[in-house]
């Protein structure tokens, strides 16, 4: 009875090693439903209160569609939009440079581990990259101390 029951348990362990091998192998990180919802985490954190105190934040692309960019991939963005106007938290005297570079800090030192990718030369708009998270962030200041963030994840898997 016991040498039976060797021989069942073998064959049990040994069918569930054959199916396990068998499935559809995990995808190496997030989809782009998970990149987006990290993306909008990351900006409306930036532009939060007691990080970058943006204040008239307006979405100016709510995201949540689709934009195909390859055989079952897609991006996804987000975009919102303030300002760094207040006397009372904000230093008045940056330029648009300085706000942006202001604004950049306050990313890598409160929200994530982004790169700057492609410096802008009068540095008024920085882009960065998070590769873990497979998120982008563009920040532009300008005019009236107006700030912009747009965020894009990369091209990822849509499922």
């Amino acid at each position: 009875m016991l040498r039976r029951w060797h021989h069942v348990t073998g064959l049990v362990l040994t069918a569930a090693l054959v199916t396990s091998s068998c499935g559809d192998k995990e995808p190496e990180g997030p989809t782009v439903i998970e990149a987006e919802q990290t993306l909008k985490a990351h900006i409306n954190k930036l532009v939060g209160t007691g990080v970058g105190n943006v204040r008239h934040v307006k979405v100016i692309d709510p995201g949540g569609r689709n934009i195909p960019c390859g055989k079952d991939k897609a991006k996804r963005t987000y975009a919102v939009s303030g300002d760094k106007n207040d006397p009372k938290k904000d230093d008045l005297s940056f330029n648009s440079t300085d706000l942006a570079n202001h604004m950049f800090a306050n990313l890598i030192a409160n929200v994530g581990e982004y790169d700057v990718v492609d410096p802008d030369r009068d540095g008024a708009i920085t882009k960065t990259r998070n590769s873990a998270t497979h998120t982008n962030i563009t920040i532009r200041a300008h005019g009236e101390r107006v700030v912009e963030i747009y965020g894009s994840t990369d091209c990822l898997p849509s499922g």
